[in-house]
């Protein structure tokens, strides 16, 4: 399969309070596009579409930057729209002809290891419209309204969804289709692609995803990314 990567780094970053753009944050010696980039195996795709803010052109240099370093992989900079779904689509028309399969991912998840794309690709080529990666639900879960519990939720069936997700050119851009049916609401309340592959009617298998793909939000997230880094940077000492 001729296979894309999106990678979407188009966030404000507003939560972070650093003003400037998520992906531009300082990150452990770099920035958080340039640890997401150096860890995800850019050859493996046929293409690699970097989406970055219209008003940020240090992300785009750093695109240009990891074109230069990387001369077998095919590296496009893009910019993104006002939402994360215009953002896709600025992305998707990028993708060049003949491509079969996307897989997208959030620049905002740095550390997520090489092997969760692997899976996405394996599992996508085995015919699913979409496939995400997700790990199980330790938390206990309980529905609330106006700050009293409801129930308790069984988190037997229930998994917390990350990124990369994979999809087929064909089953996503019939979804983004979709989109355009739901009212102004229905479309706000879309968080990512493969939701927008539920409401479209199509199957989306799952994979396992990884405790490093942690999502950088907040302050917090930030800080327990650094610490994860420098534990994944230091040498560890061999078994005799």
């Amino acid at each position: 399969m001729r296979t894309s990567l999106l990678i979407v780094a188009a966030g404000s970053g507003t939560r972070l309070g650093y003003g400037m753009p998520k992906a531009a944050v300082p990150l452990g010696g770099s920035t958080i596009l340039e640890q997401c980039l150096a860890r995800i195996p850019l050859t493996a795709f046929s293409q690699v579409v970097l989406i970055v803010p219209a008003d940020s052109p240090e992300l785009a240099e750093t695109g240009r930057y990891f074109a230069e370093q990387n001369p077998d992989a095919d590296i496009v900079v893009t910019t993104g729209g006002k939402t994360r779904a215009q953002s896709v689509a600025n992305g998707m028309a990028k993708v060049t002809e003949g491509t079969d399969a996307v897989l997208i991912h959030d620049a905002a998840r740095p550390l997520t290891p090489a092997g969760c794309f692997e899976r996405v690709k394996t599992a996508l080529a085995a015919s699913a419209d979409g496939v995400v990666t997700a790990l199980p639900v330790v938390d206990t879960i309980k529905e609330v309204a106006a700050d009293t519990v409801k129930r308790t939720v069984d988190r037997s069936n229930l998994v917390a969804v990350q990124t990369p997700q994979g999809f087929s050119v064909a089953a996503l851009q019939e979804a983004q289709q979709h989109l355009t049916t739901l009212s102004p609401v229905e479309a706000e309340s879309i968080t990512d692609e493969a939701m927008l592959l539920e409401r479209a009617g199509k199957i989306v298998k799952t994979v396992s995803g990884s405790a490093l793909a942690l999502k950088i939000t907040t302050a917090a997230d930030l800080h327990l990314a650094e610490l994860l880094l420098t534990d994944l940077n230091s040498p560890k000492e061999s078994t005799p």
